[in-house]
């Protein structure tokens, strides 16, 4: 995004503090001043204090993990986790330098690690990876106990909230978790009826979800920065894009997004992408550019623009 050089304009130790604010929708960022903006921003702040005859560098990353993530006047977040913001640096740090400042006490009661099973994660940094294979790091949830009775089609992540996509043929219910809440709890839970049944994933473009039609007829789209109950948050592709064929997946690279086609069919026919253009209208069918490609081309670019 840049640089920005700060220096000293009373005395050689003196503190300061600045933050640095984005908007992934690309509209501009000093909306984030506004409190009711706060769900489509990513906010970083830092504490420091000058040291005489000293240089520092500061990198400030701006994650998605933190889009929406609102902390106390004296916290940033770090990787999705609300963190103090004041940092010692010496010749140059990041936001390590953050993570590696808090104490065991604060990691075993962020919202994400829940109460139920804390196990190792209570001696652990915020800045470490646990073991994949160690099953105490691992906690599940029956989702049939919020109606969500077939099985799942895909998920996406907002930043906060996770949602899961039916991907059955009799289950409607879109789920979804707050991840500052316990993962065990039913109201750390709710579901939509997507009103079809059989979706092939989602994906997040920075501010909607988009759920992607496996047998279903239309893509659905979310807008995060409404209720997730207020039905004006829910819309659905015009007619003439209902001609998806049987999806299971899809990519944003920033500007489009790339819905995979699949086919159950032997020989399969020549396979159809279907891209939107996140920066036109979705009620309008000239946002949707249909790429008509082979089978074998159309897996290569998939995998090339997954890895």
């Amino acid at each position: 995004m840049g640089s920005v050089v700060v220096v000293p304009t009373i005395s050689n130790d003196e503190s300061f503090a600045f933050a640095v604010m984005q908007r992934p929708d690309g509209e501009a960022a000093d909306s984030c001043l506004d409190p009711r903006r706060q769900p489509d921003c990513i906010v970083a702040k830092r504490q420091l204090r000058f040291v005489k005859r000293a240089r520092s560098n500061m990198r400030v990353d701006m994650r998605i993990s933190c889009l929406g993530i609102g902390c106390a006047v004296t916290e940033t977040c770090v990787k999705g986790t609300c963190v103090h913001s004041e940092s010692a640096c010496g010749a140059s740090c990041d936001e390590d330098v953050l993570l590696s400042a808090q104490t065991s006490t604060q990691v075993a009661a962020r919202p994400d690690a829940g109460t139920q099973n804390p196990g190792p994660s209570a001696g652990v940094k915020l800045s470490e990876y646990t073991d994949m294979v160690d099953a105490s790091y691992w906690s599940t949830f029956d989702v049939g106990q919020i109606g969500v009775t077939d099985r799942l089609g895909g998920g996406a992540f907002d930043g906060r909230f996770v949602y899961l996509s039916p991907g059955g043929y009799t289950s409607k219910l879109i789920g979804r978790y707050d991840t500052r809440a316990p993962l065990a709890e039913s109201k750390s839970w709710s579901t939509h009826d997507a009103g079809e049944s059989d979706w092939g994933g989602s994906v997040f473009d920075g501010r909607f979800v988009y759920f992607l039609p496996g047998r279903a007829s239309k893509l659905l789209r979310f807008d995060t920065t409404l209720d997730f109950n207020d039905p004006t948050a829910w819309t659905t592709s015009p007619q003439a894009t209902s001609d998806f064929q049987t999806s299971r997946g899809g990519v944003f690279d920033g500007r489009h997004l790339y819905v995979t086609p699949t086919q159950l069919i032997s020989p399969p026919p020549p396979l159809v992408v279907r891209r939107y253009d996140v920066q036109g209208a979705f009620g309008s069918v000239s946002s949707f550019a249909q790429l008509l490609s082979s089978h074998q081309r159309v897996l290569n670019r998939l995998l090339e623009m997954r890895s």
